[in-house]
């Protein structure tokens, strides 16, 4: 049995703390799906303002995972987003045909 708690001490338990909470695993931890989840998701949210070259978009997912993600997997995202014809190149412009809502 514990110690009782000294008189005038909360039996509460301790205040949530966001740090102590376990946190989902980062993007950049991430399986291939769920990067390509996570540029879809972003695409969608940034349409006013979605990278217009090839470039840029490489450029956009690579600073989206904080840079922590190898060149060659923004590639493959990158790859199965024209792929999936979610983004279609012509040179270096590209165009969007993103799924629903």
């Amino acid at each position: 049995m514990p110690p009782a708690a000294p008189k005038g001490a909360s039996h509460h338990p301790a205040p949530y703390s966001p740090t102590a909470a376990k946190s989902p695993k980062p993007a950049s931890d991430g399986t291939l799906t769920q990067r390509f989840e996570a540029a879809i998701a972003f695409l969608k949210r940034n349409k006013a303002s979605r990278p217009r070259k090839l470039e840029t978009l490489r450029n956009a997912r690579s600073n989206s995972f904080k840079k922590k993600l190898p060149d060659q997997d923004i590639e493959r995202v990158v790859n199965q987003l024209i792929a999936k014809k979610h983004v279609t190149v012509s040179g270096e412009q590209v165009n969007y045909n993103l799924p629903g809502k």
